[in-house]
């Protein structure tokens, strides 16, 4: 009886000196080099005006959430779909610009990923530029329906307020 063996997961291995091989890796990775550096100096550039419109937006302390679609795609055979959306929102306990990522199918537990501005993939928030004047007027118009809601509420909050205070004073004092 024979025992046979499993093929190797190892990968096969490269020719001992191949000048060819040696002289492309090297160009490329000098190209990457070079591209990584300058992808790096834009990015953080990119970086200020966001760092800027961020504060800008947390001085107005709005504490209401807006997003924008940015990408998205359902099929409505499958009933799945996926969608990445800019928008202002509560990340890690810090108001600002956000970048949402979801995907998964209708009635299931939806994936989602959430990243602040400037943490999300490069991909993800060049895609996402475009989007910043619509997620403004989004954002206001989100605000402002929230102040007409808030309006709407004072005088039943105000009339529950009274009616307690009006209770508690009538009450006879408890003992502790």
């Amino acid at each position: 009886m024979s025992v046979s063996q499993a093929p190797s997961s190892s990968p096969a291995p490269l020719p001992a000196s191949d000048p060819q091989l040696r002289d492309r890796v090297s160009a490329a990775f000098e190209k990457l080099s070079t591209s990584a550096s300058e992808l790096n100096a834009v990015s953080d550039e990119l970086a200020k005006p966001i760092h800027s419109i961020d504060a800008t937006l947390q001085k107005l302390n709005l504490g209401v959430s807006a997003w924008v679609e940015v990408a998205g795609h359902r099929d409505w055979e499958t009933d799945r779909a996926w969608e990445r959306s800019i928008g202002y929102g509560k990340v890690a306990r810090t108001w600002g610009l956000a970048i949402r990522s979801s995907a998964g199918t209708a009635g299931e537990h939806i994936q989602e990923e959430v990243w602040r501005f400037n943490e999300a993939p490069r991909v993800y928030r060049l895609e996402s530029l475009a989007k910043l004047p619509e997620l403004l007027e989004t954002l206001a118009e989100t605000a402002n329906k929230t102040a007409a809601e808030l309006k709407s509420k004072i005088a039943l909050t105000k009339q529950v307020a009274t009616t307690l205070s009006k209770m508690a004073s009538a009450a006879p004092a408890r003992r502790k």
